[in-house]
């Protein structure tokens, strides 16, 4: 069988003029690890124990564990697309392996995004003062299962050895 496409990122999209290109990399990690959920997998898992170090000209600098294999091409094109999702700018990602660095100490960082205001805020009848909201993104194409690029995904590799692990298939009775 053919391997599964791996999720390109978006293209990036046009900027408006209103939207510079994040700076702060701790932003866009906290932003980040809001938009990655525990159906990401390992990719979740993984964010948990590694941090942003620097964000220049567009590319966010991770710091992972030595043990962690977060750069596999797979890995790569879902976080940038969820970087996409969370900040609304295609940037590019570079690792390097050592220590998790501390966050900073702040408060709950700023959001990226301006919020959306509800339509229940208003009066009924009142016109909005905000320009109509731009057409949202095309969300990214769901990556279809393939079990053998699974099995051998080195992250699965590795987590089967460490736990001594096995995979089973669980079917519903009568399937």
């Amino acid at each position: 069988p053919a391997p599964a496409p791996v999720p390109q990122a978006p293209a990036a999209a046009p900027r408006p003029a209103n939207s510079p290109l994040p700076t702060d990399p701790h932003a866009v990690w906290s932003a980040l690890l809001g938009v990655v959920t525990p159906d990401d997998g390992i990719l979740h898992s993984c964010l948990q124990r590694c941090s942003a170090v620097s964000l220049i000209r567009g590319n966010l600098r991770i710091r992972h564990p030595e043990n962690e294999m977060v750069d596999t091409p797979r890995m790569v094109a879902t976080l940038k697309a969820r970087l996409f999702a969370a900040t609304g700018h295609a940037l590019d990602v570079s690792f390097e392996a050592g220590p998790a660095a501390p966050p900073p100490p702040t408060a709950a960082p700023a959001p990226l995004r301006a919020p959306e205001p509800s339509p229940a805020a208003r009066p009924a009848g009142a016109p909005s003062n905000t320009p109509p909201a731009p057409a949202p993104a095309p969300a990214p194409e769901a990556v279809p299962f393939n079990k053998d690029e699974f099995l051998n995904d080195p992250a699965i590799r590795m987590a089967l050895d460490v736990f001594k692990g096995r995979i089973v298939e669980v079917r519903p009775p009568g399937a």
